[in-house]
């Protein structure tokens, strides 16, 4: 029995010591963002939400959760690049309007998320705005 609580301890031990004390503000699955030196805390950010094809001059809501900090700030964009595709353009949910295209166009919808002393998290999201008269 002595044998089997040695070997139990030693174990935790080997585990303990591989597992190291944490890291630089970022979560297993990825979604972190933090730099690392602000007292534990990070800057965690999911995944855009949203739908994955629109009808040109449609409209549709996007929006990604943030969390872990005070101060969280949010910027979205597309490229190619239409200024006047979000609304508001600097919440965690925007509707984006799709503008007229030629043929099925393929846009990459990104949001900047950023909070006071931690690094800022970049998430994207590609969509297809479909044509109507195809």
């Amino acid at each position: 029995m002595y044998k089997t609580q040695i070997i139990a301890l030693g174990i935790a031990a080997v585990l303990f010591v591989a597992c190291g004390g944490g890291g630089g503000g970022t979560t297993p699955n990825g979604n972190g963002g933090g730099n690392g030196d602000n007292g534990g805390s990070q800057l965690y950010v999911g995944q855009i939400n949203g739908t994955n094809s629109l009808a040109e001059r449609g409209s549709a809501n996007y929006s990604v959760l943030a969390s872990g900090v005070a101060g969280i700030s949010y910027f979205w964009s597309c490229v190619p690049d239409n200024p006047a595709a979000f609304t508001p353009s600097n919440a965690a949910t925007t509707s984006f309007r799709a503008w007229s295209v030629d043929e099925n166009t393929t846009v990459i919808i990104a949001v900047v998320v950023s909070a006071p002393g931690y690094d800022a998290v970049t998430r994207t999201k590609t969509i297809t705005i479909t044509n109507s008269d195809l």
